[in-house]
């Protein structure tokens, strides 16, 4: 799943959602937040070796979509636009 946030703060906010939604699970879910700020390589790399659910603004998601060649979402089943209606 990719979940599309406007705002590095929105994406933050979703991601702490994430942190109590998943807690039961015990770490089988693994998800990550792209936003600017955070070094794009190691992102790069936890996105390369696989997660579930990626939380991202568009900008570092399009960084991710034409520079992490690692990366493929031939698999993504949804796809979230938060705040859609801006």
């Amino acid at each position: 799943a990719i979940v599309i946030g406007p705002t590095r703060e929105l994406c933050q906010q979703v991601e702490g959602v994430l942190l109590r939604l998943l807690k039961p699970f015990n770490g089988s879910i693994s998800f990550l937040c792209c936003i600017g700020g955070i070094n794009r390589k190691s992102e790069g790399y936890k996105l390369a070796s696989g997660q579930q659910i990626v939380v991202s603004t568009p900008g570092r998601l399009l960084d991710h979509l034409t520079l992490t060649t690692d990366w493929h979402v031939k698999n993504l089943l949804i796809l979230c636009v938060d705040e859609a209606d801006r």
